[in-house]
């Protein structure tokens, strides 16, 4: 799957490198925009700092904290995997032929953060780490059995793609942005919260809690 997901996302770049997903784009922002109201701005608003570059270390530092209480060792770290992808973002948004989006679908709402400028919005960095946390957290929630691994999972998904949304509503991305973002990101936690979740459940855990050294 993460595979796979790597190979739609290149494929995904050379489509839009070539312009073919130019009038998709155009026409889902054009149905969007007329959505706009002060309601829907606010979430968009609160989504943007929400999954920023900065405040998704504090998610990945509290993830590795409780990974590490629960005795997966070194693969702790991996909700810092989303650092992994941050210089994909960049590279691609300067190599990549995708205009930013023009000022008529931007909502214009405040965000108080790091905002960096570049020639272009492919793919969209706040679409990526959504879905690399819904992803992961939705893995290690599958795995629990009971309720979490029955509503979880898809609860994940569509809070990603949710806040996938509200990019393309504020006029920041285009939808094929919003698109890559999300396969980009939910492709590396496929890859890593399964090793996380085999870890924790190879009885690493009952050792520490029973004294027993690794």
């Amino acid at each position: 799957m993460p595979a796979l997901g790597g190979a739609i996302f290149l494929l995904l770049s050379l489509l839009v490198q070539l312009r073919v997903l130019a009038g998709i784009d155009l026409t889902v922002a054009r149905l969007v925009a007329p959505l706009g109201n002060e309601a829907i701005d606010t979430l968009g608003e609160w989504v943007a700092v929400a999954v920023s570059a900065e405040v998704s270390l504090i998610y990945a530092a509290l993830g590795a904290a409780l990974l590490w209480r629960a005795g997966v060792g070194r693969l702790a770290v991996t909700p810092f995997g989303f650092l992994l992808l941050e210089p994909i973002e960049l590279l691609w948004k300067l190599i990549v032929n995708q205009p930013p989006v023009p000022d008529e679908f931007y909502r214009r709402v405040a965000y108080p953060l790091t905002t960096l400028v570049l020639n272009g919005s492919f793919p969209s960095g706040h679409a990526m780490r959504s879905a690399f946390f819904c992803v992961f957290l939705g893995v290690v929630l599958a795995k629990r059995g009971g309720w979490p691994a029955r509503i979880g999972p898809a609860l994940c998904v569509v809070v990603a793609l949710l806040f996938g949304f509200t990019r393309i509503y504020l006029g920041y991305h285009w939808f094929s942005d919003v698109i890559a973002g999300l396969v980009l990101g939910g492709s590396l936690a496929l890859f890593v919260a399964p090793l996380v979740v085999r870890r924790e459940g190879s009885g690493l855990r009952p050792s520490i809690n029973m004294g027993i050294p690794r």
